[in-house]
């Protein structure tokens, strides 16, 4: 049995797989089939990666939470039956059943049955032959009035609730944030390894053309050896990139699952889409504008909020304890006999009562309530700190954003005239007005420039994810 369940599963995550693949592939042919674009990743990662699971069973907790809560208010059966015989005597037959039913407001509205017989037992317990019933309330008049423990339960479960929807969207914040970065690192590394192929391929046709003037008596021999110490310096510098090519694709597959249990590897000739200098600068420039309006909506405050809201039911509960725990209570009783179940409906007869606690120097309420005013006043400030700190953050992301973009040009410009250096003194090489040194230097220099230009297109777009994430709102954007 255990090994025909194994099989099933196996053809049920196949079959998915399956599906899922032949997707990707249908949605891959728009474009190049050999490209994953942004979306398609941030789409799978939401469909499928285990933090999704982790999400579901969040809900299943604050669901739990809150049928506990509502359970406090559940009616309740309660019976007992007491028997003694001795000496062939029935000293005593106690039976006592009932009903309890408590309401929103700490009223608690009673129904029971009370039958005694036997030589020997409490007068106080007499009832008639066929029994007692009765049906009453109990009302708290002092503690409990405003807020009781269930209430405060009740409330502190939708609480959690509301908690549980912020944390949730904290983690899919954070889940996105990680697989936009690693997105970003993967397109950076196939960029670089292009330009660092290009660069090995202008290296070997200089390389080859040296070699030819040497052959034909134009060459100094050192001139090929400088030439091929070129071609060995920018095969390291391949390998360098296709060795951070292969481990930042491997980033990106880490996010990338079957229904949260099966992972997935992307194809061998799989790349990622084009770096775009635009990309998420309109929803950033969006969110700069509402910055301050979207501080008060910002997860990591609406936490503070709501553990101060918890903490303020909590002080509530504290403070009813601090009041005298008065109930009264009254049961209307009516007696049965053979003929009529319900033949005694009077309205002298009745149980009547109250109950009073207090302690005398409340310490232990007075202390309680001291420590959570004391919390109270600590999560307030933290909370005005946290926000302080978001706030800096993110002017910290905008004005770098500025920067970057400044920067940007700058950098496009310098590998534009790098190049066009470039190519003058390859021209007044061949003319011999040059050297292979110099030719060298400005092809490393253009390299260099093409380098830092990727290094710092990726800062900015991952600096703007970061300004999206710190206002927590990824998982709208993306």
């Amino acid at each position: 049995m255990v090994i025909l369940l194994n099989i099933k599963n196996t053809v049920k995550y196949l079959v998915c797989a399956l599906c899922l693949l032949l997707s990707i592939a249908d949605i891959a042919a728009q474009q190049d089939s050999t490209t994953m674009s942004f979306d398609q990743y941030i789409t799978l990662v939401k469909d499928h990666h285990p933090v999704m699971l982790q999400l579901e069973l969040l809900n299943d907790a604050a669901d739990g939470n809150a049928m506990m809560a509502r359970g406090g208010f559940d009616p309740k059966i309660e019976g007992s039956y007491d028997l003694k015989n001795f000496e062939d005597k029935n000293y005593y037959s106690l039976i006592n059943g009932g009903l309890k039913i408590p309401t929103w407001y700490g009223i608690e509205v009673k129904a029971g049955y009370d039958r005694t017989a036997g030589e020997y037992f409490d007068p106080t317990d007499f009832t008639p032959t066929r029994g007692l019933w009765n049906a009453g309330i109990s009302i708290p008049l002092g503690k409990g009035l405003v807020l009781d423990e269930r209430r405060a339960t009740l409330r502190q479960a939708d609480v959690f609730t509301r908690s549980t929807k912020i944390e949730q969207q904290l983690l899919l914040n954070e889940l996105l944030y990680n697989a936009g970065s690693a997105y970003i690192n993967w397109q950076v590394a196939a960029d670089i390894t292009q330009v660092a192929s290009e660069g090995l391929q202008l290296s070997q046709n200089r390389y080859e053309g040296t070699k030819s003037s040497f052959i034909g008596g134009d060459k100094a021999a050192i001139d090929t050896l400088e030439a091929f110490l070129s071609v060995q310096n920018r095969q390291q510098l391949l390998i360098t990139a296709e060795q951070n090519l292969q481990n930042t694709k491997l980033e990106v597959e880490s996010f990338l699952w079957l229904d949260g249990v099966v992972p997935l590897e992307m194809d061998v000739e799989t790349t990622p889409e084009d770096i775009d200098v635009v990309f998420l600068n309109d929803d950033l420039q969006e969110l700069i504008i509402k910055q301050e309006e979207l501080l008060d909506l910002h997860p990591n405050i609406q936490q503070y909020g709501l553990k101060l809201e918890s903490l303020e039911i909590d002080r509530l509960l504290q403070k009813e304890d601090l009041k005298p725990d008065l109930r009264v209570y009254y049961n209307p009783l009516v007696g049965s006999t053979d003929d009529d179940i319900f033949a005694e409906v009077r309205l002298d007869n009745y149980k009547l009562g109250a109950t009073l606690k207090y302690p005398l120097f409340l310490r232990k309420e007075r202390g309680k309530l001291k420590m959570t005013d004391a919390k109270i006043g600590q999560a307030s400030n933290d909370m005005i700190l946290k926000k302080r700190s978001i706030q800096l953050q993110l002017d910290q992301y905008a004005q770098n954003d500025q920067l970057l973009a400044a920067s940007i040009e700058v950098l496009t410009a310098s590998v534009s005239n790098y190049q066009r250096i470039l190519l003058a003194e390859n021209q007044k090489l061949t003319l011999g007005e040059s050297s292979l040194f110099l030719v060298n230097s400005r092809e490393q220099k253009y390299v260099d420039s093409q380098l830092k230009q990727l290094n710092t297109v990726a800062k900015l777009l991952k600096n703007r994810l970061g300004y999206i994430f710190y206002t927590g709102r990824l998982d709208t954007v993306l």
